[in-house]
C-alpha cells in the first residue's frame, strides 16, 4: 500500500521505527536531538546494511513513493542496489513525490 500524503520529518522517523529499520540519525537532526539550537529541513540517516534491513528500507521507500536524486539531478526510483551503494540518505521534501 502506497502512502500518498506529504511526510514530515517526525512522521518519517515514526515510519522508520515502525518498520523496525535499523539506522543512525546524523547531521542537523542529530544535533537538534542533542540540544543544538539549529533548524533543519531534512533528515540524514545511515541505515544498517544488513540484507533484511535494506529490504525493509526498500519496501518503505517504495510505499512512500520516494526518489533518489543522482549526480545528474535525475529522480530515480530507489533499488536495493542503490540503497546499498548510497550508504547515507538525506531525506528532503524533494525525496518524496
Amino acid at each position: 500500500m502506497k502512502i500518498n500524503q506529504p511526510i514530515d520529518l517526525e512522521s518519517l522517523l515514526d515510519h522508520l521505527c515502525d518498520e523496525k529499520i535499523d539506522f543512525v540519525v546524523v547531521g542537523g537532526v542529530a544535533g537538534v536531538l542533542l540540544g543544538a539550537p539549529l533548524t533543519t529541513q531534512d533528515l540524514d540517516i545511515v541505515p544498517s546494511l544488513r540484507e533484511q534491513n535494506i529490504s525493509r528500507l526498500h519496501e518503505l521507500l517504495t510505499r512512500l513513493d520516494a526518489r533518489i536524486r543522482d549526480f545528474a539531478a535525475r529522480d530515480l526510483v530507489p533499488t536495493i542496489e542503490q540503497i546499498k551503494a548510497e550508504k547515507k540518505f538525506i531525506f528532503t521534501p524533494l525525496f518524496f513525490r
